[in-house]
């Protein structure tokens, strides 16, 4: 693949994708990875892993490099993140409908370990609708932000966990940071799980 193919605006290679260019195609669902991935760490797909959610995603930014049309305004980037984000809910509340969960409207909190005991958490979400009927958008529906609740309930020690941990930051690593050792950071966010959920729940 030539180095100026990839140097290509998104428009033109959307161009020549729909019209049948494979390379073009591929480098620009690979321009959208980063979107991909990025959208992934916020959303909890029950029942099935990260890989599950990223190809939902991908297969989201493929419709999206089809279904462009650039004289409605939209750029490619603005136009293939509305869809991998919609493909993605989508994915979410068709699992939890599946699931019967109690809470059916709200994205759980994301646990994803890893090797190191690495855990990242989300904003709980309510899935709502666009004003644009083909699409699907998520918006907070709290009692008070986050930040809000935060301020208000958590301890010192609580605020400093919590603000390592919404960074992605591992058990180990917030535990060396704070000088605590894995089970008192374990036990500060499952009280800040706790405490989160509660105040968004009522």
């Amino acid at each position: 693949m030539s180095k100026d193919f990839c140097e290509l605006s998104d428009e033109c290679l959307v161009e020549l994708a729909q019209n049948g260019d494979r390379n073009a195609e591929r480098v620009l669902i690979e321009r959208c990875e980063k979107q991909i991935f990025y959208k992934s760490t916020k959303y909890f797909l029950v029942g099935a892993d990260r890989e599950d959610l990223l190809q939902e995603g991908r297969i989201a930014a493929y419709r999206a490099i089809h279904g462009y049309v650039p004289t409605k305004g939209a750029t490619f980037k603005s136009f293939s993140d509305m869809c991998i984000q919609s493909g993605m809910i989508a994915s979410v509340k068709k699992a939890n409908r599946q699931k019967h969960q109690p809470l059916n409207n709200y994205i759980p909190f994301e646990s994803n370990r890893k090797g190191d005991e690495e855990v990242r958490v989300i904003d709980v979400l309510k899935v709502g609708e666009s004003m644009q009927p083909e699409y699907v958008v998520i918006h907070k529906e709290m009692c008070g932000s986050i930040d809000e609740i935060v301020e208000a309930n958590f301890s010192r020690f609580e605020k400093r966990v919590w603000d390592l941990y919404r960074r992605g930051e591992s058990y180990r690593v917030i535990g060396d940071r704070l000088g605590r050792d894995w089970k008192a950071i374990d036990n500060a966010i499952q009280r800040i799980k706790k405490k989160i959920e509660l105040h968004l729940i009522n």
